[in-house]
């Protein structure tokens, strides 16, 4: 006898044998006992302690022992099964009278011997009865499906009513099947059912009305009536299956995003280090060469190291701003505002560098036209968009700020500059984390392309919508529409 799966089954069967008052060992070629049931010590009047490791001829009676002997010899030179009856000493009663039924296992290295006691043949029927009728209540309330399957053929012997719910047939249908009618990959079906591995892979079966779902199957062999049965325990796992698929593909987004993140703080890092190192090399030369520098010189370091910081401070002050969107502690407040006036306050800050080239930043948002937003973030994006629009426009340049609204009720606000403009591969690439669109101003300014990235994310906090329209050598035209308020 061998069992296939977890020692569940083997245990089951044991507990089975016992209930139906049959003894069972385990026994070494030299005819040691390896492992005994409780019914065997109980026949025979012992604890497990005193058996394991002894000679199972010793508990025979000399006028049984050579019949014993002889059938040990016969189970270990052959494969099939073998019987013979003994009469075995009791202690502290008279001898019994055993019947024993032996098989060599499949290592060829024991055997199992299965032991009838002779008494209790004459109270089989009731055993048997009685086992039946354990075995049919744990059957029927199994909620897997379960099948008793013959090896050779694959016809069904037995099903619970489990089975019947999972596959649509009635116990009558499935009794006239063969295992392979229930599985979508026939092959696969005959060949696990002819090796029968300790684990069973993932399998596709199909129901009565065509439906293929994915099973677990647990299953294990035994004899019955000299032929080899397979117990097998079904269960649907279609849900199982569809919450590691999600799963699976939720661990390819998530490194994805993280290769993404990673690219991105590698292009940061590159473009910080710009303006970092050029402020660091001005400073350095400031400090060693002071004394000897004229009062222009000196200005023009100045000016240097004041546009490094900027644009220094502008790079953190996005990543950090951005650092706290990913982390979910931006607050998100949008109220009706006026967007005109809002617009002029912004830019306010921005003219230093717009006058610095010559730049005319204009503001054509009509004063009465109002947006619903928050009004800080609409601040970072509208001061991005003209920062961005100034680096990238030539001296004398200029950049509008116009704005109106749709037929919905939305605003759209655009940022136009008369700059370098964006070739197709680039434009293509805006608002990607992991693409490298950092680039020098038209006067060697700084860009990471944070700041867009900043902005898409602001204006789809709103239910909005950003994109740019350009022309190389001619401009370009950033808009962000903002739906109103909902009712």
């Amino acid at each position: 006898m061998r069992f296939l799966g977890d020692n569940s089954a083997a245990e089951g069967y044991l507990e089975l044998l016992d209930s139906a008052s049959m003894g069972y060992c385990t026994l070494s070629r030299k005819g040691e006992i390896l492992e005994v049931s409780s019914y065997l010590l109980k026949i025979l009047n012992r604890e497990s302690q005193d058996l394991i490791g002894k000679q199972f001829a010793g508990l025979v009676s000399v006028e049984t022992k050579h019949t014993f002997q002889d059938f040990l010899e016969r189970i270990f030179a052959g494969q099939s099964k073998e019987l013979c009856e003994v009469s075995l000493i009791v202690s502290g009663a008279e001898p019994n009278f055993v019947r024993l039924n032996g098989l060599i296992s499949k290592t060829g290295e024991n055997c199992q011997i299965l032991l009838l006691d002779c008494y209790s043949c004459v109270h089989s029927k009731k055993f048997i009865q009685e086992s039946e009728e354990k075995y049919r209540q744990v059957f029927k309330a199994e909620k897997d499906a379960i099948f008793l399957i013959e090896r050779e053929s694959g016809a069904m012997m037995d099903v619970n009513e489990a089975a019947t719910l999972l596959y649509g047939y009635s116990i009558e249908e499935l009794l006239k099947l063969k295992h392979i009618d229930l599985s979508f990959e026939p092959q696969a079906t005959l060949k696990a059912a002819k090796e029968l591995p300790e684990r069973i892979p993932l399998r596709y079966h199909k129901k009565k009305n065509g439906m293929v779902f994915p099973v677990d199957i647990s299953a294990s062999v035994f004899i019955l009536k000299g032929r080899e049965v397979i117990l097998c325990a079904m269960r649907d796992i279609t849900d199982r299956k569809a919450s590691d698929q999600k799963l699976a593909e939720l661990a390819v987004k998530l490194n994805e995003v993280l290769s993404t993140r990673d690219k991105f703080f590698s292009i940061l890092a590159h473009d910080l280090r710009g303006p970092l190192g050029a402020f660091h090399n001005l400073s350095t030369i400031l400090a060693e060469e002071i004394s000897v520098m004229s009062i222009e010189k000196i200005r023009e370091f100045a000016v240097s190291m004041s546009k490094s910081s900027t644009t220094l401070f502008e790079m953190l002050e996005n990543l950090l701003e951005w650092s706290r969107i990913q982390r979910k502690l931006t607050k998100f407040e949008p109220d009706q505002i006026a967007l005109g006036s809002n617009v002029a306050q912004f830019i306010q800050v921005l003219s230093e560098s717009a006058r610095a080239k010559n730049i005319n930043v204009i503001n054509e948002v009509p004063a009465d036209l109002e947006v619903f937003a928050d009004i800080r973030m609409l601040e970072s994006i509208i001061r991005n968009l003209v920062s961005n629009a100034v680096k990238f426009t030539r001296l004398g340049g200029h950049v509008n700020i116009s704005a109106h609204s749709t037929i919905d009720d939305s605003v759209v606000t655009s940022v136009t500059d008369t700059g370098i403009g964006i070739n197709q591969k680039l434009l293509g690439q805006l608002f990607q984390l992991d693409s490298n669109i950092g680039r020098l101003g038209t006067e060697g300014e700084a860009s990471s392309g944070l700041g867009l990235i900043l902005c898409k994310e602001f204006v789809e906090m709103h239910g909005g919508k950003i994109w740019v329209d350009s022309e190389v050598g001619k401009g370009s035209t950033v808009h962000f529409e903002l739906p109103p308020k909902r009712k």
